[in-house]
């Protein structure tokens, strides 16, 4: 995944996810916001609706 995301991915793009540990390494290369699905879904300008309604 890590590949695929450097090749498609411009550094510096805004990156809303959940919580899951795999997205922790998003935070040195792109801008990186997180949202708890157990909390709060949605947090000012992050969330991970439009993903998700994607799918």
């Amino acid at each position: 995944m890590e590949r695929f995301r450097a090749d498609n991915v411009q550094p510096g793009t805004f990156a809303f996810t959940d919580e899951h540990r795999s997205y922790a390494a998003l935070s040195g290369q792109y801008e990186h916001a997180e949202v708890s699905h157990s909390t709060d879904n949605v947090r000012g300008m992050v969330h991970t609706n439009s993903t998700e309604l994607f799918w």
